[in-house]
C-alpha cells in the first residue's frame, strides 16, 4: 500500500467481518489496484510457480537486479529501489541508462541495456513486489526510456551498433571444404576443425 493510495485492501464476501477471517480460519486479503481496476488475491499470486520461467530468465534477471542495485550502491543511494514512486525510478533508470559501465568499465552493449530494463520490468511486476508498471510504456517513465534511446543511438553512432551477420558459405565452397584435407576425419587437424 502506497501513500498516494494506489491500493485499496479489502476482504472477501465469505469473510466473517468480526473476526476478519474466512470460515477456514485464514485471513482473505484482496488487493484492488485502483490505476486499473484490477482485483487480485494474494494468496493467488504466491501461488504462481516458479518453474513457469526458465532457468535463463531467472538467472537474467538476478543478474539484472545485481547489477542495478551495484550501480545503486556507487551512487550512494537506497537500494530498495522496488519501493519507489514511478517519478523516482524514472530519475534512477534515466541516471543508470546514461551512466552504467560494466565492471570492465565498457559501456553495456544494446542489447545488454535492453536485457535489464526487461528484467527488471519482471523483477518489480512479479510478486513480492506486483507492482503495476510497464518500464518500456508506462508514460510516467518516458523521459528514461528517451535517455535509453539516446544511449543506443551513441553506441551506434560509435560502431558499437548491431551485430552484423557474415554472409553464410555457399554450397559450393562448403563443398571444396569437405573434399580437402582441411575436414578430413582422419587428421587430428581435420577433427579439430
Amino acid at each position: 500500500i502506497s501513500e498516494e493510495g494506489e491500493y485499496e485492501l479489502t476482504t472477501r464476501d465469505d469473510e466473517d467481518p468480526e473476526s476478519g477471517s474466512t470460515p477456514g480460519g485464514t485471513q482473505a486479503v484482496l488487493m484492488r489496484n485502483l490505476d486499473r481496476g484490477l482485483e487480485e488475491s494474494c494468496e493467488d499470486l504466491h501461488r504462481v510457480e516458479p518453474n513457469k520461467l526458465s532457468e535463463n530468465t531467472r538467472l537474467a534477471t538476478r543478474y539484472a537486479v545485481r547489477i542495478f542495485r551495484e550501480f545503486l550502491s556507487d551512487k550512494a543511494q537506497s537500494l530498495e529501489f522496488e519501493t519507489l514512486d514511478k517519478d523516482a525510478l524514472c530519475a534512477v533508470l534515466r541516471s543508470f541508462y546514461a551512466e552504467a559501465r560494466s565492471k570492465s568499465g565498457q559501456v553495456y552493449s544494446k542489447s545488454s541495456l535492453i536485457s535489464i530494463r526487461s528484467s527488471l520490468n519482471r523483477y518489480l511486476n512479479e510478486p513480492p513486489y506486483c507492482r503495476t508498471l510497464d518500464l518500456t510504456k508506462d508514460p510516467e517513465l518516458r523521459s528514461a526510456n528517451l535517455t535509453l534511446a539516446a544511449v543506443i543511438r551513441r553506441l551506434e553512432e560509435h560502431g558499437s551498433g548491431p551485430v552484423v551477420q557474415k554472409q553464410a558459405i555457399t554450397r559450393s565452397d562448403l563443398r571444396k571444404l569437405y573434399e580437402s584435407s582441411v575436414f578430413n576425419t582422419e587428421t587430428p587437424f581435420g577433427l579439430l576443425n
